[in-house]
């Protein structure tokens, strides 16, 4: 399904922009996925030594290059500024793709107008994370939407800025991922560092806050963890979105019970 605002006599056009490295398999299977819903493909390569870039220029995409700095907002907004057709950009990842029912979807969500941003429902179809959460993936083309974060990267205070609405959709995106236990391992570590880094310049980034926790959490690190769900739990600013409260209380009362205090 799709949201109702529809400018029923005109179709929007879409550019997917991706950022890449070393995934030339993947980043095949991804445009085919989408090939039939874009006007225009954009893909910045952050130092491929395979055939990423061959595979990007087969499909007829705009290439750009970008020297990875620990970033993926500063690469994803390399790929914003590349795309010049597009109403819409659809962002992905090289290792996402579209299953056709879905692809149907987005074709229907060509007809909506782009003042508003769309959430997906990201599917991870390998390995341990057998998960799905809601993601946007969707948004105007505009130069004053843009990525933040080194990691786990969001549009969303742009456009609360803008104050545009993130509609849901049903439209899923399936994620392969990494099912390698030892890649899974250093991308996490990976990961945590970046947080973080962002974390001790952005205190008050209660959505990475709890990414820590979580991150702590499941490497059974219960203290750490703990004190990432009460600096949510214990913040002086309004909590967004309000689930995130929610869910800093359900796993910091797991870290309490896990640890054997059962007054939490």
């Amino acid at each position: 399904s799709t949201p109702e605002k529809v400018e029923a006599d005109r179709e929007y056009r879409i550019s997917v922009c991706l950022i890449a490295r070393n995934c030339a398999t993947d980043l095949a299977r991804c445009l085919d996925s989408v090939a039939a819903v874009a006007d225009e493909i954009v893909v910045v390569d952050t130092g491929s030594e395979d055939d990423t870039v061959a595979v990007a220029e087969r499909f007829g995409a705009v290439i750009g290059h970008f020297p990875w700095c620990d970033d993926f907002a500063a690469a994803r907004n390399e790929s914003l500024r590349l795309a010049s057709v597009g109403d819409w950009i659809l962002w992905l990842d090289a290792d996402d793709f579209l299953l056709p029912e879905d692809l149907d979807k987005v074709k229907r969500a060509r007809l909506l107008t782009p003042d508003q941003a769309l959430q997906f429902i990201l599917v991870n179809t390998e390995g341990a994370d057998r998960t799905s959460f809601r993601q946007i993936k969707m948004f105007p083309r505009r130069d004053d939407i843009r990525f933040e974060r080194p990691v786990h990267e969001t549009v969303q205070p742009s456009l609360r800025c803008l104050g545009f609405p993130a509609r849901l959709t049903d439209v899923r995106v399936m994620h392969t991922g990494y099912a390698d236990p030892a890649t899974v391992a250093r991308k996490s570590d990976y990961y945590r560092r970046l947080m973080e880094g962002w974390v001790a310049e952005h205190p008050d980034d209660l959505d990475v806050c709890f990414r820590l926790g979580h991150t702590a959490y499941v490497d059974s690190d219960r203290t750490r963890a703990v004190e990432y769900f009460d600096r949510i739990l214990e913040s002086s600013q309004p909590v967004e979105p309000r689930s995130l409260e929610r869910h800093a209380a359900v796993f910091r009362g797991r870290c309490r019970l896990e640890e054997g205090d059962s007054e939490t």
